[in-house]
Formats: structure tokens, sequence, C-alpha cells
């Protein structure tokens, strides 16, 4: 067993909050969840090694804490509060049919052509190999008993007095914080050749690591100095993949652009932030979190505008003051954009676009991630809608992937679990900095993975679920005409 630096600072951190201040251990397994890449220990398995997670540690230990006030003194109950009972019920018939069909449906349909998850030549592949029950659908199914175990401590601890939401924010809001200066550190250190910390953030040698990647991008005219490429590095610290880590990136940054645009809280704090977590984006150099990115902030600029029209009748100097910050952010963005102008780097946008965008978009129809998506429909024709396994079948999306290894009853569960979990924000009166934050970055990050990423398991995507659950408002109806005359 390998104990990794990074367990060394975490495991402490860990027990110092179960043993002396439980009232962070929420926002503590929330934290772990960022920190995908990473592991505490490093467990041999055969020929290989299983890498424990910051996550799987944490919830360990909540999991030992739920069943400690459960069956001790306090006897508090697992069941969640009234509001959120429709969204937790989905939750758990999805966890049903999901678990239950990782065990059966390999067996069931054992020997149709699927595309393994765990196959290093992942897209590659030109003959898919024969279905059937493998450790990757048991690690899959223990892997989602995991989240329902981090789902009920939640929902136990919104019934406690002791429950903080202070806290947990502020715990999530500390590891989302270190995973952005972690990856702006990391890119930076590429691109000084300075020594680097990659090997502490991505020390589960248990995933198939994507260190970096360089691309040499040419300019459209030389630069002064007769240079004719920049050189960009993709950066994935601390996740595994820089897709993962720019799904994160852009679901926090569109929460941060939320709370700027529709609230009046600490709007100098928040840009500065939203300014950081947009550098991190960009440093990801990641199409998906840039798409997911991009498409979030026209949405909640489109949100704003008409917020601002209705609203119109009804101005008052906080509705001026919001607009005059909203036109020094422009203004500070232009001048951002105009000091780019200024630099090489801006004479390798177009050939920044070409490779990350508009190539792939052309060659879509037969790149292999789509293929894999394309495939995973006809899986889901050919076991009647059932699916063939939760872990049995790789895709390049979520949705295709929740499609093909759930079938559609797991797919329509998961996702009456999350409209009617959003469908609380939607119509709730008033929502608060942290809810806005929250419902945009769950529909930020669902918009990401959907795009190319397949984990159905994926620790921060299920972080912000479990944020969703906590931060849900009680009262979720708006005031009619009558209640507000």
């Amino acid at each position: 067993m390998q104990v990794t630096a990074f367990g060394l600072v975490y495991m402490p951190l860990l027990l110092a909050v179960v043993l002396f201040a439980r009232g962070w251990l929420p926002g503590l397994v929330l934290g772990s969840a960022v920190f995908q890449a990473a592991a505490v220990v490093n467990v041999p398995v055969g020929s290989s090694y299983y890498g424990i997670s910051p996550y799987l540690a944490s919830a360990g230990a909540v999991g030992a804490v739920m069943l400690w006030r459960r069956l001790g003194a306090a006897k508090s109950p697992i069941l969640p509060p009234s509001h959120l009972r429709t969204p937790a019920i989905w939750l758990l018939v999805y966890a049903v049919l999901a678990i239950t069909g990782s065990f059966l449906l390999p067996r069931i349909f054992e020997g149709l052509p699927v595309q393994p998850p765990l196959d290093p030549n992942g897209y590659a592949l030109k003959e898919l190999p024969p279905l059937f029950w493998s450790i990757s659908n048991l690690a899959q199914a223990a892997n989602l008993f995991v989240h329902i175990t981090v789902a009920c401590f939640f929902w136990q601890s919104l019934n406690r007095r002791d429950w903080s939401m202070r806290y947990t924010i502020a715990a999530f809001g500390a590891a989302s914080g270190i995973a952005l200066i972690a990856g702006l550190h990391d890119g930076a250190a590429l691109l000084l050749e300075r020594p680097r910390m990659a090997s502490f953030w991505m020390s589960n040698i248990g995933y198939a690591l994507v260190d970096n990647v360089l691309y040499q991008m040419p300019y459209l005219t030389p630069a002064p100095d007769g240079s004719t490429y920049a050189i960009l590095y993709r950066i994935s610290s601390p996740f595994s993949e820089p897709s993962y880590g720019s799904a994160f990136m852009a679901s926090a940054y569109a929460g941060l652009v939320a709370v700027f645009l529709l609230t009046s809280h600490k709007r100098v704090l928040v840009f500065v932030a939203l300014f950081l977590f947009g550098l991190g984006l960009l440093n990801t150099t990641g199409s998906t979190g840039w798409v997911a990115g991009f498409v979030a902030t026209l949405t909640l600029i489109a949100v704003f505008v008409w917020k601002q029209i209705r609203n119109t009748k009804q101005r008052e100097k906080t509705h001026y003051l919001h607009w005059r910050l909203f036109v020094v952010a422009v203004l500070l963005v232009s001048s951002a954009i105009a000091a780019l102008w200024q630099s090489p780097l801006w004479r390798a946008v177009p050939a920044i676009g070409n490779a990350f965008i508009f190539n792939k978009a052309a060659t879509l129809g037969n790149d292999g991630r789509f293929l894999s998506d394309v495939r995973a429909i006809t899986l889901t024709q050919q076991t009647v809608g059932l699916g063939v396994g939760m872990g049995s079948n790789r895709t390049s999306s979520f949705l295709t992937s929740l499609l093909s290894n759930t079938g559609i009853a797991g797919a329509l569960a998961f996702l009456s679990m999350l409209a009617t979990l959003m469908a609380r924000f939607i119509r709730a009166r008033q929502l608060s900095p942290s809810q806005h934050f929250t419902s945009v970055a769950l529909g930020t990050c669902m918009f990401a993975v959907s795009l190319s990423i397949p984990d159905l398991n994926l620790p921060f995507l299920w972080a912000f679920i479990f944020l969703a659950f906590a931060l849900c408002p009680a009262q979720s109806t708006r005031p009619t005409a009558t209640g507000t005359a």
C-alpha cells in the first residue's frame, strides 16, 4: 500500500473534522469530490493499483457518522426533509435500477458487442468485444452506492440542529479555490519551465491519467520576435483529464456569473472570483468547458436583460448600481481583451478556434466519440430499452452513457430526479446568492458532461447534486397576482 503525499495532508484533516468539527463534514465531503485525480492511498490489486480517492475516504467517514447518529443516542432519522422527498425518491429509484442492472443485464445480454470502459484503446477500437460481466460493473455499482450513502448523510444532516449551511458552502468554496490555484500553478509552471505539483494533485495511479498535452498553434502572421507559433498546454491538475477540469471550471465560473448578474451580493469580490475562474477555465484548454461556459454566459446575459426589462417600471437606485457594475465589468473584460490583442497569443486565436471547436464540429460524423454515441442508441434498441448494465459500455456523453447502461427506465429516473430538484429553484419566490450559484453550476455541469464526459459517477457532478439538495428552497411556489396585490 502506497500512502500518497496528498493523503498525508488530507487524512489528518478528515480525522480532525470527524472528531472535533463535524459541522464542517458535509462541506468537506463535497470539497473532496473536487480533487478527482488524487488518492490518499494506492492499494495493490494484482499487477496494478486501486487508488482510494479523498472522496471515497470521506464517504466512508460520513457513512460511519451517519450510522452512529442513527443508532446512537440521537436516533437521527435518515429520511429527507419533506420538500426534498420527490427528487429523493427518484434518486433512490434510479439507484435501485442502476445497481440491480449492473449485475443482471450483462448476463442477460451477454455477447452483445460493446465498447468496454476499461479498454486502453478507447474510441479507436475497430471491432468491439462481446459483453460479459466484469469488475467494471462491480466498481460502478459500488461507486453509486457510495453516492447514495453521501446523499443519506446529507438528508440526515439537514434534519439536525448542528447543520451549518455556512460551513458547507465555505468548505466547498475553499476546495474549489484550491483546485483553481492548482491548475493555474501547473499551467504557469509548464510555460515558465518551473517545478510542478502535478504528482501531488494527480496521485491516483489507478486512473488512466492525462497529465498534459502540448499544442503548437500557428500564428496568422509572425510575431515581432520572429516566432511563428504559440505553445499551449491542456491542463489536467487536479483532475484526471483536461475535459474534466474544464467542465468543473465552467460550472463554477457560470455559477459566479449568475451571482454577479442576478444578485447584489459582494459584487466586487464575486467579479474577481468569476474572473479568476474564467482564467482557470481558459487555462484548461478544454473545449468541453469552453462551450459550456460560453453557452451559460449567453444564457445568463439573456436572463439578466429580460429581468431588467421587466423591472423597468420599478427601478430604484439599486438597479442603477446594478447597471453601473455591469458596465464596469464589461470595461474590465474589454481591457483584458485589449491586452490580449497586444500579445503574440492573439495571432493564434483562429488556430485555437479551428483546433478545439470548428474542426471538431466539421469531423463529427467520422469521430470515434460520436460513433460511440450512435452505437449506444443501437444498444438500447437491441436490449429492448433495458440497457447493458452500468459499467458495461463506454460512450462520449453522459446522456448516451446513461441510456445505454441503465436503460430508458434508469435514464428517466435520473432525469426526473434532476427535473424535480431544479424545478424548486426555478419556481422559488426568491433565491439567495448561494442558491443562484448552485442551480446554475449544476445546470452547466450537466450540459458539459452531456457534451463529452460519459462517467455516470463523476464525483464533482454528484457534489453539485448534493449541494442542490442542501440548498433546495423549502418554499417553491411563486406568489400569485392576488397574493402580491
